[in-house]
């Protein structure tokens, strides 16, 4: 299957770099101010779950298995939001078979921002945030078991290679 080139990165990310900066930003700060160790785990939490939402738009980039599963039933996968990940079924154990993975871990997006010492700082984080993509289970099954699940070392794009996922991006 033929892979399509990203559109602008500036238009997928800009719910998150655009819309939602002063939420991160204001997020940012308060992390930085606060000295009390348990309020700044309750905001690493509150942060972490709101990144989790913020998250929520169309993506830009499916799995090759995601988009063959999905052509098979009609679906254009780049129009699905988390709220649709049952629409290609589940497992035996209940799960989606479609997986909304971030393609780099929140928990990594989080710390990113939160070593942030400059609005300008924050900003390109989130100018370079990689964003979600859709995968099927048994792909985010493959990551987690190569030690992936929350740490990317070298980058979602070799996480993604050493697993054999191969990514189909959205044309414009």
């Amino acid at each position: 299957m033929e892979q399509k080139r990203l559109i602008k990165k500036d238009e997928t990310m800009q719910p998150l770099s655009k819309t939602c900066f002063p939420i991160i930003y204001a997020f940012v700060n308060a992390y930085h101010n606060e000295t009390d160790p348990s309020i700044k785990k309750l905001l690493r939490n509150a942060f972490t779950a709101s990144l989790r939402n913020m998250t929520d738009w169309p993506v830009a980039m499916v799995s090759e298995a995601v988009m063959i599963n999905c052509q098979q039933k009609g679906i254009d996968p780049f129009d699905l939001l988390w709220n649709k990940r049952n629409i290609l079924g589940k497992d035996e154990s209940g799960n989606s078979l479609l997986f909304w993975e971030h393609t780099t871990p929140l928990s990594e997006l989080r710390n990113s921002l939160f070593e942030c010492k400059s609005e300008q700082e924050v900003r390109k984080v989130l100018e370079n945030y990689s964003g979600v993509c859709w995968i099927m289970r048994d792909e985010n099954n493959m990551l987690n078991e190569r030690g992936f699940r929350s740490k990317r070392p070298d980058g979602w794009e070799a996480a993604y290679e050493a697993c054999g996922i191969k990514v189909i991006y959205k044309s414009n």
